[in-house]
């Protein structure tokens, strides 16, 4: 599901840009964060989780949950402009 809301918004950040920018010029950052970060972000979490998985140690558990929160934290910026977009509507 993560990677599907982020690449809605890359894909609405694109078609969409010029009118974005004049919103909110965050909405153009936090599609870029997502565009360097995004995919290593999701690539972390699902090695984090065969991680645990495999071996359920005190060590894996804190990699999952810092890979977790990354991912949390790119979808939390994405809920925060979709929301931010709505009310200029």
């Amino acid at each position: 599901i993560a990677l599907d809301v982020m690449d809605t918004y890359l894909k609405l950040e694109r078609e969409n840009e010029k009118k974005l920018k004049d919103v909110s010029p965050i909405f153009h950052q936090v599609a870029e964060g997502i565009r360097e970060n995004g995919k290593k972000a999701l690539t972390d979490l699902s090695n984090a989780i065969k991680s645990y998985q495999s071996e359920r140690t005190d060590s894996n558990k804190i990699n999952l949950q810092q890979a977790l929160s990354v991912v949390q934290s790119l979808l939390a910026s994405v809920q925060s402009q979709f929301s931010e977009a709505v009310k200029v509507k």
